[in-house]
């Protein structure tokens, strides 16, 4: 009788843990779900956002059509993001173009837009069809999106880009700092584009000139 009775307690605790334990996992469910939620809002929203911008600015475009605003470059990096997403081995990386002392620049050389519009040319001659060129978020900057691209890859055209800005006649001796990112486990389009800001900043104050590989 006590071992009857032995057992049916031993049962109830055991359906007692099991309950407990399927609370827990039933509220971990429930907070994952309302993150993800959150997070689609979030992307939902940074997308909107974007779009409206583009849209604000069609009558105010500047300089080549062939190149696409910063916002259309960052929606074309959030759709990367989200094909990244779905297959887990896909990689893509981002070539950041600095020219170097553009504002200096600026000030004393009235063909300094007309060099940026020969270094525009010479990338769009450069790049393949699904590559994706667009302004960067400072007037001295362009930035390339290139899917299925390693560093090994990037390299390769960020050093035939610095050759060929050197071929450019100009008063002044242009020369480009460009930073590689390559894309693998980072999901967060503003830590990317933060990073690479922090980035650019670095490069002009320690005299530009250069390439520097990043891996998010």
């Amino acid at each position: 009788m006590e071992l009857i009775l032995i057992g049916i307690i031993f049962i109830l605790i055991i359906k007692i843990i099991n309950s407990i334990k399927l609370k827990k996992e039933i509220n971990l469910i429930s907070k994952n779900r309302s993150e993800l939620i959150n997070d689609n809002i979030k992307l939902k929203e940074k997308i909107e956002e974007l779009e409206e911008e583009i849209t604000l600015s069609l009558e105010e475009r500047k300089g080549s059509q062939n190149i696409n605003y910063h916002s259309e470059f960052i929606l074309k990096v959030i759709e990367e993001l989200e094909r990244k997403k779905r297959y887990e081995k896909s990689i893509f990386s981002i070539l950041t173009i600095n020219i170097d002392f553009f504002e200096e620049y600026k000030k004393l050389y009235k063909n300094i837009e007309q060099i940026k519009g020969k270094l525009e040319k010479e990338i769009i001659e450069r790049i393949r069809k699904i590559d994706f060129i667009g302004e960067g978020s400072k007037e001295e900057s362009l930035q390339i999106l290139l899917p299925f691209t390693n560093i090994k890859g990037s390299l390769i055209l960020a050093k035939r880009l610095q050759n060929e800005v050197k071929k450019i006649k100009s008063d002044v001796i242009i020369t480009l700092s460009i930073i590689i990112t390559e894309i693998a486990d980072e999901n967060d389009v503003n830590k990317i584009f933060s990073k690479i800001e922090k980035k650019s900043k670095e490069l002009l104050n320690n005299g530009g000139n250069t390439i520097v590989v990043e891996k998010n």
